[in-house]
């Protein structure tokens, strides 16, 4: 009975102490103090472990002390296993719970007690180098499901998006511009698709080289960014060439002004590798449901009215003529 509820208690009391963790998904916070707490949680287990042990096998027969051996080498076995990716807290668990029964052992006057001590001490050792090894191999296997995880992730980000920029590519812009279509057709609000394209860029990678270009591309990207509001989705299609779907727009004004915001931050001055750049861009508009339905057309109608930008002198804004 006292063995029992012994028994009962430890398991009450590590149970205890892992229900404030159950329900925090975040397993970062507090990171070393939770390991700190759980590293003493089974050194205390297996100091208990270990006592009762030692306690109980010097009131009970021979055969009551080797059932008490066997049961805790079996509980060795099971919890050095759970514990060996916390290699300190395996040991903290182990060391603890066998000891005492060692000592136990070998201070017993009876015939069998230095080979049950020398069996024990064998017993621990193998535990503790199995565990060690299983421990390496668990943590190797999160490692490298872990860095799979993350190549996944980043070619399917590379999938998706621009590599130079990080913006949206083609392929998930039209996703996007299904999406908006799809959600706008039930809900009977336009949708602006603005389509910008730097006025001069070539002459910049053609005086300063294409590294100059590249990192220029990036800035006005970040700057893009900026602008535009977390649903809206600003991509970049190729070259010099930047489209951005506006949604939820409750008065068309509010189209006008984006389009002016982009305009402006194309045309601040940049300093890129030392040298002091000036560009602009044209942009045109095409707006759902007045100047198209469907993602081609609308597409069609943006970049047309940015060639019409560009032929009115560039650095302007130019709406689909319905």
């Amino acid at each position: 009975m006292p063995w029992l509820i012994t028994s009962l208690s430890i398991l009450l009391i590590r149970l205890l102490s892992v229900l404030p963790y159950k329900e925090n998904t975040d397993i970062t916070s507090g990171f070393t103090g939770k390991l700190i707490f759980f590293r003493i949680g089974a050194f205390l287990s297996g100091l208990t472990w270990g006592w009762c042990g030692y306690y109980f096998a010097g009131q009970v027969s021979l055969d009551s002390q080797l059932y008490i051996s066997f049961m805790l080498a079996g509980l060795l076995a099971g919890a050095a296993s759970s514990l060996s990716v916390d290699k300190l807290s395996m040991i903290s668990f182990v060391l603890p719970t066998i000891a005492p029964n060692i000592i136990h052992y070998l201070m017993s006057e009876q015939d069998t007690s230095i080979g049950m001590a020398l069996m024990l001490i064998l017993f621990m050792l193998f535990i503790i180098y199995a565990s060690l090894i299983q421990g390496k191999n668990i943590l190797e296997n999160i490692e490298l499901r872990i860095k799979s995880h993350e190549s996944e992730q980043k070619i399917q980000h590379l999938a998706f998006h621009d590599a130079l920029t990080g913006l949206p590519n083609r392929s998930l812009f039209n996703d996007r511009i299904e999406q908006a279509l799809c959600a706008e057709m039930r809900g009977k609000n336009p949708i602006a698709i603005l389509f910008i394209d730097l006025d001069g860029f070539k002459h910049v990678n053609d005086s300063y080289g294409h590294a100059v270009g590249d990192e220029l591309l990036q800035t006005i990207a970040n700057r893009f960014k900026t602008i535009v509001r977390s649903y809206d989705t600003v991509a970049r299609i190729g070259g010099d060439e930047f489209v951005v779907i506006v949604q939820k727009i409750e008065q068309r004004d509010d189209i006008t002004k984006i389009a002016n915001k982009l305009l402006r931050e194309a045309s601040n001055p940049m300093e890129i590798s030392g040298h002091n750049i000036n560009i602009s861009s044209s942009i045109g508009i095409a707006i759902y449901p007045d100047h198209g339905t469907d993602k081609e057309t609308l597409i069609t109608n943006a970049d047309n009215a940015m060639y019409l930008a560009k032929d009115n002198g560039k650095n302007t804004i130019q709406v689909h003529a319905a």
